[in-house]
C-alpha cells in the first residue's frame, strides 16, 4: 500500500514539471516567436502617397537638382565659375543673418553684400520657382520597413524645407525694399512648397504647417511695418489676400490624409510588434533590449539577447486586440479635437487614460497622433489672422489711417476667430505696448486660455489653446 507522504510527493513533483513546463513553454514562446508580416506597409505608403497627387508636372526632379547645387555647389556663378558648396552655405546663412534669424554676434551683411548673394543663388531660387509651380510632387519611396521609408521620405522633404526657409528669408528682403511684385511671388512659392510637402507621407507634416506659419509671420510683420517706414499699397493687399485665399493649408483633405499615414503607422507596429500564430492574439515581443531600436530584420533581437532581457512586466503587456483598440480610442479623441468637439487639455487627458493603463508596464511603441495633429487646429488662427491684418492694412491704404473698429475695414463675418466663431478684439494705438504697435489684435474672451495672438515667442508655443498665437 503506498503510503500518504509518497503520494503526497509524487503530487508535488508532478505540479513542478507541470510549472516548469509551462515556464519553459511561455519562456520559449517569448525568446523564439517571430512576427509574420501581412500588411506591405512600404507599397501602401507609396499608393497613399500618390493618391494626393493631382494630374500634371511631377515636380521632384526639380527639387532633386536644386538640392544637389544647395548641398554640393557646381552652378555657374554670377562670373561665369562654378560656385562652391561653402560659397552657397554662406550666401544662404547670410539671408539668415539679414532677416534676424542669425546668432548673436553675426555680422549683419551690407546692402551691397546681400545683393551678391541673393544674385549667387538665383540659379537655386529659379529651379524653386519652376518646381512650386508644378502640380504634383511624388517620389516612389523602396525600403525594407515603413520606418526607413518614412525616414527615407523625411530625408526628401528636408531639403524643401530648407528651401521653404530661404525663400521666406527672400520674402522679408523684398518686403523691406518695397519690392512687392517680388514679395508676392516668394509667398506665392512658400504656398507651393508647402503644398508638396503636404504631399509627402513623411514625419515633416507638423514641419511643413510651421513654415506656412512663419511665412505668414512674414506677411504679418510687413502689414504692421514693424521698424520701418513702410506702407503696403492698395493692389498689393488685394493681391495678397487673392493669394492667401486661393490655397489654404490643414484642410479636411490633410487632415484625412495625415490619419491615414498614423493608422497605417499604428497597424505596422502591430503586426512586428507581436507574433501571430493564428490563435487570435499573438505574444507581444516588447524586450527591454527593443528599445530605441529601429526595427528591421538586422536590428531584431536574437534568442539569447531575448532570454537575458526577459522581466515580469512583460507578462503584463496588453493583447495584440487591446493594443489596436487603444489605438483606434486615441484617434477618435484626436478627431473630435482637430472638429473643435473637445478641447486641447481634455483631449490629452482623454488619451493619457486609455494609454496608461495598458502600456505603463510594458515597451509598447507609441503613435504620437497629438504631436502631429495640434498644428493643423493652430493654422486655422494664424491664417485668419493674417487674413484680418491684410484688411486693416488695406482699409489704411485706401484712408490712409487705421479704422477706429474692425467692422470698419470689413464685414462681421470677416472679423470672426475659427476657433470660437467670435470676432477678434482689436486695440487701435495702445499706449502700454512696448514696441509701439499701431494696433493690438487679440483673441475673443471665450477663447481658451484667452490671451494675445501676439505677445508669446514662436518656439515657446505649447498646447494650441493656450491662448498662445504670436504675431
Amino acid at each position: 500500500m503506498i503510503r500518504t507522504s509518497t503520494v503526497r510527493r509524487r503530487i508535488v513533483m508532478a505540479a513542478v514539471f507541470l510549472i516548469a513546463a509551462l515556464l519553459g513553454w511561455a519562456v520559449g514562446v517569448r525568446v523564439m516567436a517571430e512576427p509574420k508580416i501581412r500588411i506591405d506597409s512600404v507599397g501602401r505608403l507609396n499608393e497613399l502617397a500618390a493618391s494626393r497627387q493631382p494630374e500634371g508636372a511631377n515636380a521632384w526632379p526639380v527639387y532633386e537638382q536644386a538640392i544637389e547645387w544647395m548641398r554640393r555647389g557646381g552652378f555657374p556663378g554670377p562670373g561665369g565659375d562654378a560656385v562652391t558648396r561653402d560659397e552657397v552655405r554662406a550666401a544662404i546663412n547670410g539671408l539668415a543673418i539679414a532677416t534676424g534669424r542669425g546668432r548673436p554676434g553675426d555680422t549683419v551683411p551690407t546692402k551691397e553684400e546681400l545683393g551678391r548673394m541673393i544674385e549667387l543663388l538665383a540659379p537655386i531660387v529659379r529651379l524653386i520657382d519652376e518646381a512650386a509651380e508644378a502640380p504634383s510632387c511624388l517620389i516612389h519611396i523602396n525600403a525594407d520597413t515603413l520606418p526607413h521609408a518614412m525616414n527615407e521620405a523625411s530625408e526628401s522633404s528636408r531639403g524643401i524645407l530648407q528651401f521653404s526657409a530661404m525663400n521666406r528669408d527672400l520674402m522679408h528682403i523684398s518686403g523691406m525694399r518695397g519690392d512687392w511684385d517680388s514679395t508676392l511671388q516668394r509667398f506665392r512659392v512658400g504656398r507651393g512648397l508647402v503644398r508638396h510637402l503636404l504631399m509627402k507621407p513623411s514625419h515633416l507634416s507638423a514641419a511643413a504647417l510651421r513654415s506656412v506659419e512663419y511665412d505668414l509671420r512674414v506677411l504679418q510683420q510687413l502689414c504692421m511695418a514693424l521698424d520701418m517706414d513702410l506702407d503696403m499699397p492698395q493692389d498689393v493687399c488685394e493681391r495678397f489676400l487673392a493669394a492667401l485665399q486661393e490655397e489654404r493649408a490643414g484642410g479636411d483633405q490633410d487632415i484625412d490624409f495625415l490619419f491615414s499615414i498614423l493608422q497605417l503607422q499604428a497597424d505596422d507596429f502591430l503586426q512586428r510588434f507581436y507574433s501571430d500564430d493564428g490563435r487570435g492574439d499573438g505574444f507581444p515581443l516588447n524586450m527591454r533590449v527593443w528599445e530605441g531600436m529601429v526595427y528591421s530584420d538586422d536590428h531584431r533581437p536574437r534568442p539569447l539577447e531575448r532570454l537575458i532581457a526577459l522581466s515580469p512586466d512583460t507578462l503584463l503587456s496588453p493583447s495584440r486586440r487591446k493594443a489596436a483598440r487603444a489605438d483606434e480610442r486615441e484617434f477618435e479623441v484626436v478627431k473630435r479635437y482637430l472638429d473643435g468637439e473637445i478641447d486641447g487639455a481634455k483631449a490629452q487627458r482623454r488619451i493619457g487614460e486609455i494609454i496608461w493603463p495598458l502600456f505603463k508596464y510594458s515597451y509598447a511603441p507609441r503613435v504620437e497622433s497629438m504631436y502631429f495633429a495640434w498644428p493643423w487646429w493652430r493654422i486655422l488662427a494664424v491664417e485668419a489672422t493674417t487674413e484680418v491684418m491684410l484688411r486693416l492694412s488695406l482699409h489704411k491704404a485706401r484712408t490712409g489711417a487705421w479704422p477706429a473698429t474692425l467692422e470698419e475695414a470689413m464685414t462681421r463675418e470677416q472679423t470672426l476667430e475659427p476657433i470660437t466663431g467670435e470676432p477678434f478684439r482689436y486695440i487701435l494705438a495702445p499706449e502700454d505696448d512696448e514696441r509701439g504697435r499701431p494696433y493690438l489684435l487679440l483673441a475673443p474672451e471665450s477663447f481658451p486660455g484667452s490671451g494675445l495672438y501676439n505677445r508669446s515667442a514662436i518656439m515657446n508655443v505649447g498646447w494650441p489653446d493656450g491662448g498662445m498665437f504670436p504675431l
